[in-house]
């Protein structure tokens, strides 16, 4: 014989809750040192049907990846902190610099991105947070190099004959030390 359940005074709730999207992230593909400054834009959009309050901090990941997947195995290249109010069907524009971590791994990858990274705001949709480039065009390098030294010189009388005496003197630019 077959069970039958009923069930009675069942309710259906509607919940409001933000949801933010990275609308758009802009940042330049090339080349950045470790110590250098990475210049990033994030426009995030709250596509949900309540506000994201002040009170509610939404720190933001941008991670370098090697593949194309955004996991926990990537790194992390530094972050930040969206505080201001977001009303629903409302946008905000960040601008950021982030600075190259001095020990992160030199090499090629793809940009990643994740809103609420610690999941803090309880959201609609907690799957909607992320962005990853389409293509991996930001390398890391160590080079940490500086300029080349300039020496410049100069001699009174510039031509002297066997036992005259001339007077050298010489400007440096970009370096620590010069020994004569």
């Amino acid at each position: 014989v077959p069970a039958q359940v009923i069930i009675r005074d069942v309710s259906i709730v509607n919940v409001d809750l933000a949801d933010l999207v990275p609308a758009s992230v802009t940042y330049t593909a090339g080349t950045y040192k470790r110590g250098g400054s990475f210049p990033i834009t994030v426009d995030i959009s709250n596509i949900g049907t309540f506000d994201k309050l002040t009170e509610q901090s939404c720190v933001i990941d941008v991670v370098l990846l090697d593949d194309e997947e955004l996991d926990e195995n990537d790194r992390v290249l530094g972050s930040f902190t969206f505080d201001e109010f977001l009303s629903s069907g409302s946008n905000r524009v960040i601008q950021e610099n982030i600075i190259v971590p001095s020990d992160f791994p030199t090499g090629t990858y793809y940009l990643g991105l994740r809103l609420d990274a610690d999941e803090a705001i309880a959201e609609l949709n907690e799957e909607n947070n992320t962005f990853v480039s389409v293509m991996s065009n930001v390398t890391i390098t160590s080079d940490t190099s500086k300029p080349a030294p300039i020496v410049s010189l100069s001699a009174a009388p510039s031509t002297v004959i066997l036992g005259q005496s001339s007077l050298l003197s010489w400007n440096t630019g970009n370096a620590v030390s010069c020994h004569a």
